[in-house]
């Protein structure tokens, strides 16, 4: 079913609020190319949306899909509105509420405007399981290899421009934190 664009969406198919030619074309080929080959194609308002939230929809666009997604894939936005008042909880009342309605709100759009949903169904894991973010995951990971492969960081760390902190080398050319 090919995309009928309702007002709300004319700014953005005709890419007006990006003035960079660059990034506007690119996205305008793509969505042509995607109606030609027969995909339903449904363009979000995004930051239309989240500035009813907040004066920069920057820092409200995550909280926002994240609501969306939850309405996508029919999940209960109980747990993430759980996590979410529990993450922001140091940052005050006023941000957490800021959060939840951007949730809400991209909930309710998501319902609201979607015809089509996901069911995937959860499955317990007998395994257990780590919960970190990515910068934990980049330390980690050289860690579980050992000093060879935290070596092999640090040698290739200097050649795309990274900066890496080095030890003293000692012998077996083991890496000694500096300290």
């Amino acid at each position: 079913m090919p995309f009928v664009p309702g007002p709300s969406y004319s700014s953005i198919r005709s890419g007006a609020p990006n003035p960079d030619d660059f990034i506007r074309r690119p996205y305008f080929d793509a969505i042509h190319d995607f109606e030609a080959r027969g995909y339903a194609v449904h363009e979000v308002p995004i930051e239309e949306q989240c500035r009813k939230h907040t004066d920069d929809p920057r820092k409200g666009k995550n909280m926002w899909v994240l609501g969306l997604l939850c309405a996508l894939y029919d999940l209960d936005d109980t747990p993430v509105k759980d996590g979410i008042a529990r993450r922001f909880a140091k940052k005050g009342d006023a941000v957490v509420k800021k959060n939840l309605d951007l949730l809400e709100d991209g909930y309710r759009w998501g319902l609201d405007n979607l015809d089509q949903r996901f069911s995937v169904p959860t499955a317990k894991s007998t395994e257990p399981m780590v919960v970190m973010n990515g910068n934990q995951a980049m330390a980690l990971g050289p860690h579980g290899g050992g000093d060879r492969s935290l070596l092999h960081v640090s040698h290739h760390a200097s050649h795309i421009g990274v900066p890496f902190p080095r030890g003293e080398s000692g012998a077996g050319g083991r890496v000694r934190p500096s300290g």
